[in-house]
Formats: C-alpha cells, sequence, structure tokens
C-alpha cells in the first residue's frame, strides 16, 4: 500500500544496508511535531524542550533473523510546561510490529492542551491535570491498554468551524464532564484502530485521546 506510513519497526527492518547502534543518546534538545494534513484529525504542533533521549538497540533487518529488543527512554518538558517521561518497546525483527509504550505527565495545566484539542476536537479545556498516565500496547493494526488521570476544576469550550464559541454546546458538556477526579482515575481504554496513512505518533495520540474522553465523560 503505497499511502501506507509504516511503524517505526517496520522501517528498520526494511533496510536494505547494515546499521547498528547500540546506544544513542540525545541531551537538552527540542523537538516540535506537527502533521500537515487537509483534514482536522491530526495532533496538531506538539513542542518538547529539555528533551532526552535513550535509545538501545537500533539497527536495520538487513541480513538478520532476530534481534535484541529496542527499548527507548524518553525525558523531557512537553508544550513547555509538563514533566514527561515515556518507555517505549519494540522488536524490530517482529513481522506484526507489536510494541508498548508508557508513561507519565505531571503539573500540566489544561490550558496547555489547547494548541492540540482546539484543532482535533474544536475544544478549549480550563483546569489543572495533577498527573495522567498511560500504559498502551499494540501492533500495526490497533491499541489497548490503560490511561489514568488525575484533575480538578476542568471546563470545556467548545467551538465551530468558523472559530466561534457554541455557548449551548459548551454548557451542555459542562453538565456532563467530571469537573474532578476522586483520586487518580483509571480506564481501560477501548481499542483504537492504527490510521495507517499516519505515523506511529498519530496512533498513540489517538489512543491518549480515548483515554481522555473515557477519563472526563
Amino acid at each position: 500500500n503505497p499511502k501506507e506510513n509504516f511503524l517505526f519497526s517496520k522501517k528498520l527492518r526494511n533496510l536494505k544496508f547494515p546499521f547498528h547502534l547500540e546506544t544513542l543518546k540525545i541531551k537538552n534538545s527540542s523537538l516540535t511535531y506537527e502533521e500537515e494534513s487537509a483534514t482536522s484529525a491530526n495532533p496538531g504542533k506538539l513542542t518538547f524542550t529539555n528533551f532526552n533521549i535513550t535509545a538501545s538497540n537500533l539497527y536495520s533487518g538487513y541480513r538478520r533473523t532476530s534481534g535484541a529488543k529496542t527499548q527507548i527512554n524518553v525525558n523531557t518538558k512537553f508544550m513547555h510546561q509538563g514533566d514527561l517521561v515515556a518507555s517505549w518497546q519494540f522488536d524490530i525483527m517482529d513481522s506484526q510490529d507489536r510494541f508498548n509504550i508508557n508513561g507519565e505527565l505531571k503539573n500540566f495545566p489544561a490550558v496547555a492542551m489547547n494548541p492540540f484539542l482546539k484543532p482535533y476536537l474544536r475544544v478549549q479545556a480550563n483546569g489543572t491535570i495533577d498527573r495522567m498516565s498511560f500504559n498502551f500496547s499494540g501492533n500495526n493494526s490497533t491499541a489497548t491498554g490503560d490511561y489514568a488521570m488525575n484533575y480538578k476544576n476542568l471546563k470545556m469550550t467548545l467551538f465551530n468551524k468558523e472559530n466561534q464559541e457554541r455557548k449551548l454546546l459548551s454548557a451542555a458538556a459542562n453538565m456532563v464532564v467530571r469537573t474532578d477526579t476522586d483520586g487518580f482515575k483509571k480506564v481501560e481504554i477501548k481499542p483504537v484502530e492504527r490510521i495507517k496513512e499516519k505515523s506511529f505518533f498519530n496512533f498513540l495520540w489517538q489512543c491518549i485521546m480515548q483515554g481522555l474522553n473515557q477519563t472526563v465523560i
């Protein structure tokens, strides 16, 4: 399928030359991620500062039948405000492209979500996310797992396509949104189907949005 955006494990597996890095480290860097699309089903612009990554066992599948699992650990500041740590594992030689990614975000003002909430859901949020964690496992097609969040004073504002506030719908939404969690609320997310034309990060974004939806509504 020429339109399919393969996961990293398959991209590395399909390289046609020998390549092997035992350890890769990036320190105190910055990263901006943005998808270009005619639709609004994007995670908007995501920024990571004080970006630190350690990756082990990065290699190509050239003339290989097996190899060690790839491990990637990230410690960064998300959207200039939240403290994010994440751990990502996959097996480059696994033809099903199975993976696990887990992480935790702390001290994150809900307004900092708006640069990617608004273009995706036409929603703005106010309030505080004290802690959010996720643990997702999946393959090239679907993912599931756990999502948990502790927040307070959460309020939503809805917009139409012309970027005008939908006041009645905003009022209705805030009647069903849980404004506060009773401690650390944990849910098992419904299976999320991967959009094959989009990247792994879009896949992760879809899982997080599914968890957010199940937690606050």
